[in-house]
């Protein structure tokens, strides 16, 4: 589930391309990190992984253009549990939040994202299919599955019903 906030105004990605600051080293690895978790976040369906990889990515764009916003995101995604995502421009950014989540902890990050003031705040929820890939190919080829060991304690994915093991 994602609960989040679609900034004020219009953004020109041209022009926030040509804008942009070029990446860190430093950056580069921490991006490269969060990209490592993304991939595992997606093979085991795991929202915690990918909010983990959310996060990182912020932390470096918060390090790259200091925003007293996204500071605040930070902040309540780190006391909240739960996982941070933004869009590259950073207009529209949200809280990824595991399943099941209580409803006082929905509201609460609601709440706290109205008194940002940085604009509507929405809720999305978000279903795991079945993992694909459109071309036929092997979307990670050469990189082992690591379904069989979990992770930092998360559990392993649910069986595929349609390519059961």
């Amino acid at each position: 589930l994602i609960v989040g906030v679609l900034g004020h105004g219009r953004i020109n990605t041209e022009d926030h391309h040509r804008r942009r600051k070029a990446y860190l080293p430093a950056h580069q690895d921490r991006i490269q990190e969060a990209l490592d978790w993304a991939r595992k976040g997606v093979r085991r369906r795991d929202a915690a992984l990918l909010g983990r990889a959310g996060r990182i990515s912020a932390e470096v764009e918060y390090e790259r253009s200091p925003d007293d916003a996204l500071k605040a995101l930070l902040e309540i995604a780190e006391s909240e549990g739960v996982g941070l995502i933004i869009a590259h421009s950073g207009t529209v950014r949200g809280m990824l939040v595991p399943l099941p989540a209580s409803r006082p902890l929905l509201r609460r990050l609601e709440q706290r994202l109205w008194a940002l003031d940085a604009g509507p705040v929405y809720r999305i929820p978000v279903k795991a299919p079945p993992i694909q890939s459109l071309s036929g190919l092997d979307p990670w080829p050469g990189q082992p599955v690591e379904e069989d060991e979990p992770l930092d304690g998360c559990a392993a994915p649910p069986e595929d019903p349609v390519n059961p093991t």
